[in-house]
């Protein structure tokens, strides 16, 4: 996993039961427009006239070769660094800065080791002007939104990751949003995406948008799945293909 970008309509996340599918239009995910997007660091052209909509709730996972600037198209997303050129709208408006409701998770999580789980995941509403007391409310929330009640006076170095990806796909379940997932493992792109855009080339576009037919809720189960082994084989022989060519 190299980051995740998630996007909802701040007050409109949904919840439902565990176990069922979310009902069309039921999302509180963004909708997000990526237009003739390029990408350059100096004189080196990273990526070039990316075109791609996302619809509100869905996953699309990102993948390709190592250095063809997917984390560059998240962080481009995220309002982190800006265009060359063409845009990036979401809910229709173009992204100046980091717009409200947006998050991007890296693959090194940024954690405070000298701080309990309760206050790192407190620390982000304080820094907003958050009273201490319902900021704390709140981080408990979530620790228990996450499977880890029990643990907010730990500290993160008494934790274990365990099994983090069926956790976001509960998470996900219950809470839908909208998310772009760059990932290295192509096994994690077909489980979590909705449709899957694999990049290469040097300067990158999109090579190719997949369609995941997978039902969800998506449990093990899948990985044994006849579909999921045929798109992962997909998956990867553009991703070998685009490494062979160069």
């Amino acid at each position: 996993m190299s980051g995740i970008l998630v996007l909802r309509i701040p007050g409109m996340t949904t919840t439902h039961s565990a176990g069922t599918a979310a009902p069309a239009g039921a999302h509180g995910g963004a909708t997000v427009a990526i237009d003739g997007l390029t990408m350059r660091f100096g004189e080196r052209t990273v990526s070039q006239d990316i075109d791609l909509t996302i619809g509100a709730g869905e996953v699309l996972s990102i993948v390709g070769p190592s250095g063809c600037g997917k984390t560059t198209l998240l962080r481009a997303v995220a309002g982190l660094i800006p265009p060359a050129e063409g845009e990036v709208r979401i809910d229709g408006r173009t992204t100046a800065g980091t717009p409200d409701g947006v998050a991007m998770v890296f693959q090194h999580f940024g954690l405070f080791p000298w701080k309990t789980v309760e206050a790192n995941v407190a620390y982000a509403l304080r820094v907003r002007g958050v009273a201490k007391k319902e900021a704390l409310e709140r981080a408990r929330e979530l620790i228990t939104l996450v499977g880890l009640s029990g643990f907010e006076k730990s500290y993160p170095h008494q934790l274990s990751g365990g099994m983090l990806q069926f956790e976001l796909l509960r998470i996900w379940q219950d809470h839908p949003v909208t998310m772009l997932f760059v990932t290295h493992s192509i096994d994690e792109a077909v489980l979590f995406g909705d449709r899957i855009a694999v990049l290469n080339g040097r300067p990158s576009g999109v090579a190719e948008l997949i369609d995941v037919t997978l039902p969800h809720p998506r449990d093990r189960s899948v990985l044994a799945d006849p579909d999921f082994l045929a798109i992962r084989e997909r998956v990867w022989s553009l991703i070998m293909g685009a490494d062979a060519r160069h």
